[in-house]
Formats: structure tokens, C-alpha cells, sequence
């Protein structure tokens, strides 16, 4: 039986969910991701069409386009950072005059970092550099060894700087690790291996390692470590307990579950249910998930549900078969069946969690 809006495990108090007018998406893509800027009322849709990246910013409020680049973008505060279809050239633009501020040519890999509002970038040749995003001044930069790979990649960890490539011999390391002040390698990978991040999960505070795998649950007071995860499952706080959803897709995964946070003890199993990936870094929002319903084709429905401090609460219900959806600070933006853009606000002012 389908789920109806204000259905609950252990029901208390009422619920809803605010639609927001359909906005026309692109159509015949291939993969659409998004970014949601509710600061500034734009959500960021990115497709691949006929193989040539597009990025389309829509307003909130109407769904009117805003502004459109070819090529992956970003909007980091007052700064659009556009990535072109090749990926051998980053532009900087100004958000609200949409000017060109600066650009950099000839890169195999970069990195932006939103912290420190740069990006690090390097070419073929082995030359690094970190910019300010604002001005294009260079920061540091030095030449480095690269090994023979095809592909390259960036990412900032820290004090360091981490150059992942393929395509090597399988006795071969597969990534190298550089002082991000000194630019100079490092001559062991252990700190970026051991490297952990932790985040407050309500009554507990969970810990991860570099490769993301498996979440550790520790004591706030004392630290020590009470439980661990299965491998390749992510942890969330609750109202109502910690919310573990996998990590990776794959046949093998494990349903949603819902567990008591210091012993790891399930509460309840979500079958059926979908995570909805979330790019809160300030945790405005409390999580949510879905649940499809198909009928035929691509008709169907789609229900919403929250957790409060007693249970999971149906929100409500889309009349669309939804996916590839992204949440931030209450805001739901996702694609329908039928390859439109569709943004939905939970009301957070009626629930609460």
C-alpha cells in the first residue's frame, strides 16, 4: 500500500510540503546534476547534450533562465567558475554582471578550493599553481615530476596537495602527495591515508577517513570510538536517531536504516525508500527521502518523507516519477520523468525537526 501524506512511524505532529512552479528543463540530456544557491535565489542545472556540457542558472522564484555557460560551472559567493567543455581552460566570471574577471589556459587538472577561495590548477608540463579566485594572482607556484598517466586529477586535503593519476602499472603508487605551502613532495603518503574529518551526528560525533569507506561513532565527551559502520555506508543525525544510507550504488547495498546513535542497534529498516543527496555545508536542513511509484512509462508518483523526533513522517507527495535530486537548505531540485526541472521547498516552517 502507498504511503499518504502525514503517515509517520509513531505520528505526532503535522507535516507538509510546499510546491514550487515546474521549471521547462533541457531535453535529450544525458545526466543532469545541479547546484542550489538559495542565498541568492538560483538553482544551477548542469546536462550533457549531444556530448557538449551546459550549465543554466534559473531563478527560484519563476524559473526564469538567468544566465547559461557552456561548460560545467560553479557559483562560489559573488564569483561564477566555469569550467569549459574541453576542461583545458577555468573562467572566472562575476556573478552579477556576468564580466570576465580572469582564466587560465593548458590545465589537466584542477581543484577549487571554497575555503581558502582558490584554485589550484596544473598542466601537462607539470607546472602547479594555487590563484586567488577573485583576481587570478598566482599564489605559490613550482614545476613538479609528474609520472606517465593519461589522466590527472586534483584534490586539496589540508597541508596537502594530492595528484591522482591512471593509467600506470599496477605496482605503480596512483597518487602523489605535495606540500601545499612549499609545493615540494612529500615523501610519504601516510598522513593523507590516515587523514580523518569528523562532523557533530547529534548525541555522537561520527568520524571519516580518506577514502570515505566506513564512518566511525564517537563519545562527544571522551572521544573514544563506540561503533562502526558497515563499510560503504554514511551516517546522518536525526530527531530520531541516526539515518544510515549507503554510500555507493550497487546491487549489494544495504537498505536505509534507521539506528539508535551510541550502540549502532537498528531501529528500523526503510525499505523501499531512496537517499537524497544533500549539499548542505552549514546542516541547515534535516535529511530527507523518497520513495517511487511507477505506473506506466515514466508516469507515476513520488513520496517525500522526513524524520522528526518520534519516527519517519510522509511529508507529501509529487505527481511525477523524480530522480537524480539534490537538497539543499530545504530546497529539493530534481528531474522529472518527462525531462523537466522541478524545485520544491519544504516547508520548514510547519515541520520541524
Amino acid at each position: 500500500m502507498s504511503p499518504r501524506a502525514g503517515d509517520i512511524v509513531h505520528v505526532t505532529r503535522e507535516a507538509s510540503v510546499q510546491f514550487l512552479k515546474p521549471i521547462m528543463f533541457l531535453t535529450n540530456v544525458q545526466d543532469v546534476f545541479f547546484q542550489v544557491d538559495v542565498d541568492r535565489g538560483r538553482v544551477l542545472a548542469m546536462a550533457q547534450r549531444r556530448q557538449v556540457p551546459r550549465t543554466v542558472a534559473f531563478d527560484l522564484a519563476n524559473g526564469a533562465r538567468v544566465w547559461e555557460f557552456e561548460g560545467w560551472a560553479e557559483v562560489l559567493d559573488d564569483l561564477i567558475i566555469v569550467d569549459s567543455p574541453d576542461g583545458g581552460k577555468e573562467t572566472v566570471y562575476d556573478a552579477h554582471t556576468l564580466a570576465e574577471r580572469w582564466s587560465v589556459s593548458g590545465m589537466v587538472a584542477h581543484f577549487v578550493d571554497p575555503d581558502a577561495r582558490s584554485l589550484v590548477a596544473m598542466d601537462k608540463e607539470g607546472r602547479i599553481a594555487e590563484y586567488e579566485l577573485a583576481t587570478g594572482a598566482v599564489i605559490r607556484s613550482a614545476r613538479v615530476d609528474l609520472p606517465r598517466a593519461l589522466n590527472y586529477g586534483l584534490g586539496v586535503m589540508g597541508d596537502s596537495i594530492v595528484i591522482f593519476y591512471e593509467n600506470v602499472a599496477a605496482d605503480e603508487a596512483k597518487m602523489l602527495i605535495l606540500d601545499r605551502r612549499s609545493l615540494q613532495p612529500r615523501a610519504s603518503t601516510s598522513d593523507i591515508n590516515s587523514h580523518t574529518e569528523r562532523y557533530d551526528c547529534g548525541p555522537v560525533l561520527c568520524e571519516v577517513g580518506f577514502d570515505a569507506g566506513q564512518v566511525s561513532v564517537l563519545d562527544k565527551a571522551g572521544g573514544e570510538k563506540l561503533w562502526e559502520t558497515r563499510h560503504g555506508t554514511g551516517v546522518m543525525a536525526t530527531p530520531a536517531g541516526m539515518f544510515a544510507y549507503p554510500l555507493f550504488e550497487g546491487n549489494s547495498s544495504p537498505p536505509l536504516e534507521l539506528l539508535e546513535p551510541r550502540t549502532g542497534r537498528r531501529i528500523a529498516s526503510l525499505e523501499g525508500w531512496q537517499p537524497i543527496v544533500r549539499r548542505d555545508r552549514f546542516n541547515r536542513a534535516a535529511p530527507v527521502v523518497l520513495r517511487q511509484v511507477h505506473t506506466t512509462g515514466s508516469e507515476g508518483q513520488t513520496f517525500i518523507a522526513g524524520f522528526d523526533r518520534l519516527g519517519l513522517r510522509v511529508l507529501g507527495s509529487l505527481p511525477y516519477v523524480i530522480y537524480n535530486c539534490l537538497y539543499v537548505d530545504w530546497v529539493l531540485a530534481c528531474v522529472t520523468g518527462d525531462r523537466h526541472l522541478l524545485v520544491v521547498e519544504i516547508n520548514s516552517g510547519r515541520w520541524q525537526a
